[in-house]
């Protein structure tokens, strides 16, 4: 088939860089979306009241958690969760992009270069 006939390599190829990286991405932003969750919750049910356990009273104190965490988050953590999620992240990501691109057109444009093509 195909794959016979074409060369072996060993080394990790630019698309499979990418194709890593893209998959990385909303994992690491999964993990840290639910470690933010996990804290918010964590700090309502300190807040809250554990003795009202029925549906109706989860759901309303969640909304109003929702709303106030909204607007003020307090928690250290959350916060700290938060600027990685929204400042790092973009970054790297701007970084990474900005690196496989000039390191790909550079060994696009240096093997090209290599062949005389005046003859």
């Amino acid at each position: 088939g195909i794959n016979a006939s074409l060369p072996t390599t060993n080394n990790l190829k630019h698309i499979e860089l990418w194709l890593i990286f893209s998959m990385l991405l909303p994992f690491v932003e999964i993990l840290i979306q639910t470690y933010i969750e996990w804290q918010l919750n964590k700090a309502k049910r300190t807040k809250g009241n554990s003795d009202n356990r029925d549906f109706a009273n989860i759901v309303a104190n969640a909304e109003q958690l929702e709303n106030s965490t909204k607007e003020k988050p307090s928690n250290k953590k959350v916060k700290a969760a938060k600027y990685i999620l929204h400042g790092v992240k973009p970054v790297i990501v701007i970084i990474f992009i900005a690196v496989f691109w000039v390191i790909g057109l550079n060994e696009k444009y240096s093997h090209t270069c290599l062949v005389d093509h005046t003859s």
